[in-house]
């Protein structure tokens, strides 16, 4: 398990075993995104959750709705926000964070701080009415080591679960990499297949944990366990023969939501509203001299006054073809489709 977290000494936020089980959103066979901490960890799948849609959301919560979500549908990650405290994961020197509507002038106010904090423009192409809301997070890393790795070695692989070669960077026993052992910790080692390691960076605010543990049922009680581990249990240093080697990983991802999508929101002071879009990219990048990730959450929910949830036109029942001239009384072709025989199977 990879963690990264800003350094600080505040108590976790209520979550537990107990709370609901978040909704996943499969990526595809081997990987899943959560919207929120109480993901599972499931065998043979990718757990990936980043904190700028929830904190998106809790915008919505907090600053405008000012008490917990009630919508018509219920979803486990929204029940899962109202529990919690307000979202701090992450100092505001690398976030922005807005909910307002667009009379506000809620989208010129984030225009305007993703230029002043990151040089970024707001590409977002998204239509909205006066009376539209949009709650919006963009979270940005860039967390260099204190000594970059060796990105290769002269010798050895790293082969994942006994399966795929891949790529890697690390500490090896030659001279060059007398540095980079300095700013490893190695945290409550039990054996090859259970230990943690930690990163030191060039930013005090900032921690990268590592961690090969049998994990918990969720990504909050792994994380709960580790951290555990890290405050109570041994720590160590990297010896003069001792090796090191950490897969590169990167991807840049982007999901909807269609669990929320055209769900209406039932509080009293946004009753009439539904979400109209709920998106998150993840963009994501290990390697040798640090971590990247960029994050962005949003959704705008639309007023129902005059305008209704998206539809779906989907011809997959019996249905009826009709040709007619202008101006006649009868048609020229009729055909009631009944079954597929006349259609391209995409299996054939």
């Amino acid at each position: 398990m990879l963690i990264f977290a800003c350094n600080s000494n505040k108590k976790l936020s209520n979550y537990s075993i107990t709370d609901t089980i978040s909704s996943e959103i499969i990526l595809n066979d081997t990987s899943v995104i959560y919207p929120s901490l109480n993901g599972l960890i499931k065998p043979n799948q990718n757990s990936i959750y980043c904190s700028s849609f929830e904190i998106a959301w809790s915008k919505v919560k907090d600053e405008i709705i000012k008490e917990p979500i009630v919508l018509d549908k219920s979803i486990d990650w929204v029940e899962n926000i109202n529990k919690q405290e307000i979202n701090s994961s992450i100092d505001d020197k690398y976030l922005v964070a807005y909910a307002g509507f667009k009379k506000d002038r809620v989208l010129e106010k984030i225009e305007k701080s993703l230029q002043s904090k990151f040089g970024k423009k707001f590409k977002k192409n998204i239509h909205m009415n006066s009376t539209d809301l949009m709650t919006y997070a963009y979270l940005q890393k860039d967390i260099k080591f204190n000594t970059p790795f060796v990105d290769e070695f002269n010798n050895g692989n790293l082969i994942f679960k006994e399966k795929d070669t891949v790529d890697f960077f690390g500490i090896y026993l030659g001279e060059e990499t007398k540095d980079s052992k300095k700013q490893v910790v190695i945290h409550d080692y039990k054996s090859k297949d259970d230990f943690i390691i930690q990163i030191g960076t060039k930013t005090n605010i900032d921690e990268v944990y590592l961690a090969k543990i049998p994990p918990e049922k969720t990504l909050i009680d792994t994380y709960t366990k580790i951290i555990n581990r890290v405050n109570g249990g041994t720590k160590e240093f990297i010896k003069d023969f001792d090796q090191l080697k950490i897969p590169f990983l990167k991807f840049n991802i982007t999901d909807n939501h269609p669990e929320i999508k055209n769900v209406k929101i039932l509080n009293e002071n946004l009753r009439g509203y539904f979400i109209s879009q709920a998106i998150q990219d993840i963009d994501f990048d290990l390697n040798e001299y640090g971590i990247s990730v960029k994050s962005e959450g949003y959704s705008v929910i639309m007023l129902c006054d005059g305008i209704k949830a998206s539809r779906l036109y989907e011809f997959n029942k019996p249905f009826m073809i009709v040709l007619k001239e202008k101006g006649k009384e009868l048609p020229y072709f009729l055909f009631w489709v009944e079954n597929s025989e006349f259609m391209t199977k995409i299996n054939d």
